[in-house]
């Protein structure tokens, strides 16, 4: 049997790990993004079998949301940009209620500047109200 040097390279850096079998879980986030997930067997240990996959799917299930959640607090996937650190804070603020006037408190802003900062978040997030946002942050839009 012939194998080509790219296999060769692959069986050794697997190998010389002490890797001998690997599992890979692959789950959607949105259209845009999937998570995938790796679980490595080492030298002593049986192999995976295809229950293993049932049952780390089944785990791992719960992690979609939270990737969701992960990439929306960072203005990934819906976002027009990036959030600023300044703009997680407020969009935490926002999305567990607070008013503005709270959340200008809680941040050491002026209420303007936090009004600003919200609209800005609405602007990103091609939304105009907190329903909207949060329909988005639920996964409803």
């Amino acid at each position: 049997m012939h194998i080509d040097e790219e296999t060769r390279t692959a069986i050794h850096h697997y190998l010389g790990r002490g890797i001998t079998d690997r599992l890979f879980v692959g789950m959607p986030v949105n259209e845009d993004v999937e998570s995938y997930f790796m679980f490595d067997r080492l030298r002593g240990q049986p192999d995976f079998a295809p229950q293993d996959l049932d049952v780390a799917s089944y785990a791992l299930r719960s992690l979609g949301w939270l990737n969701r959640q992960i990439h929306l607090s960072y203005g990934q996937l819906m976002a027009d940009a990036p959030l600023t650190p300044t703009e997680r804070g407020v969009l935490k603020h926002m999305l567990a209620g607070s008013a503005e006037k709270n959340i200008a408190e809680a941040m050491g802003q002026s209420p303007h500047t936090t009004h600003q900062y919200v609209k800005t978040l609405f602007r990103k997030f091609n939304v105009r109200s907190r329903a909207e946002l949060t329909a988005l942050w639920l996964g409803h839009s």
